[in-house]
């Protein structure tokens, strides 16, 4: 966000924008993060996978774009503030952009 980053696109904003999550600084409460509507397809009964990942149907999503050309060499996801409503995983992907 210092630098430009930009939220693309996401799933849900229902509490929060996920441009929250590239905040610059600590947020002081949940309201400073990205808190999203309880999802209508969650089954009755929630199965656990061997691994111990809790096995739900679909998820919410972000797309950022950096701002400038560079290589990401730490991410930090901070849910202090989600007392017993944070993401169960978080799962990261990235791509190579080429400029013309």
């Amino acid at each position: 966000m210092v630098n430009g980053g930009v939220c693309e696109d996401y799933s849900n904003a229902h509490y929060g924008h996920p441009r929250n999550i590239i905040r610059p600084n600590e947020g002081i409460g949940m309201s400073d993060g990205w808190e999203t509507a309880r999802r209508l397809d969650r089954p009755p009964i929630i199965q656990v996978s061997p691994e111990g990942f809790l096995q739900l149907p679909g998820f919410e999503w972000a797309v950022f774009r950096l701002g400038a050309p560079g290589v990401v060499h730490r991410i930090e996801v901070d849910t202090k503030h989600f007392k017993g409503n944070y993401p169960d995983t978080v799962w990261l992907e990235g791509k190579l952009g080429l400029q013309a």
